[in-house]
C-alpha cells in the first residue's frame, strides 16, 4: 500500500475513535460531516449520467454541502437522516450477507424509516448508540484498509461495500462488538458526569 493509503487509513481510524468514544459530545459536527457524505452520495445517480467531469464535481460538492447545511439547520431532521442511514446500512449489510430477496431495496428503505423514527423517539440514547456503532464500523473499515487493502480494493472495483464488513472473521466481529459496548459505556458515563 502506498503512503497516501496509509495516511487515509489512519485518518479513518482516528475519525472512528472520535465518533465511537466521543460521538455524543461532537454530534453536531459529526452530523454536519455525515450530512455532507449523505448529500454527496445522493448525487451519485446523477453523476452516472453522461456529463462533463467538472459538472459532476460541482453537482457532487453542491449536494454534499446542501446535506451538511440541512443537517445542521434542521437538527431533528438530521437525527432522523442519520438514523435512517444507519437503518438502511444495517439492513443492506444483513441482506447482502444472507443474499436476500429481490425486494432488498424496499426492505432497506423500510429499515431506514423504522430506525429513523426510533432515533427521534430515543434521541440521546440513539445518538450515543449511533455514534458508537458507526464509530466502530469506521474503525474496523480503517483497520481493514491498513491491514487488508485488497479487500477494500475488491469492494471498490465491484462497487459492493456490504461484503467488506459482513464476511469478516469472528474475532474481528468480536472486536467490533467490544468497540460498540465500550463506546456506548464511555459516552454514557462521560455525558452523565
Amino acid at each position: 500500500m502506498d503512503t497516501s493509503g496509509v495516511i487515509v487509513g489512519i485518518l479513518i481510524v482516528l475519525f472512528g475513535i472520535l465518533n465511537c468514544f466521543f460521538g455524543y459530545t461532537y454530534f453536531r459536527v459529526l452530523l454536519a460531516f455525515w450530512g455532507f457524505i449523505i448529500g454527496g452520495v445522493l448525487t451519485l445517480p446523477l453523476l452516472q449520467q453522461d456529463i462533463a467531469p467538472l459538472t459532476a464535481i460541482i453537482i457532487g460538492v453542491f449536494g454534499a454541502m446542501l446535506g451538511a447545511a440541512l443537517s445542521l439547520l434542521v437538527f431533528r431532521i438530521g437525527v432522523f437522516i442519520a438514523g435512517a442511514a444507519l437503518g438502511y446500512t444495517l439492513v443492506t449489510m444483513v441482506l447482502s450477507a444472507t443474499q436476500a430477496p429481490e425486494n432488498g431495496l424496499v426492505l432497506a428503505l423500510v429499515g431506514g424509516l423504522i430506525v429513523g423514527l426510533l432515533s427521534l423517539a430515543l434521541n440521546r440514547l440513539f445518538i450515543i448508540a449511533l455514534t458508537a456503532i458507526g464509530g466502530a464500523v469506521i474503525i474496523i473499515t480503517g483497520m481493514t484498509m491498513l491491514f487488508d487493502p485488497e479487500r477494500i480494493g475488491q469492494a471498490v472495483a465491484a462497487q459492493q461495500f456490504g461484503p467488506v464488513l459482513t464476511d469478516l472473521p469472528p474475532h474481528i466481529v468480536l472486536v467490533w462488538l467490544l468497540l460498540v459496548i465500550f463506546g456506548i459505556l464511555s459516552q454514557y458515563r462521560f455525558e452523565t458526569d
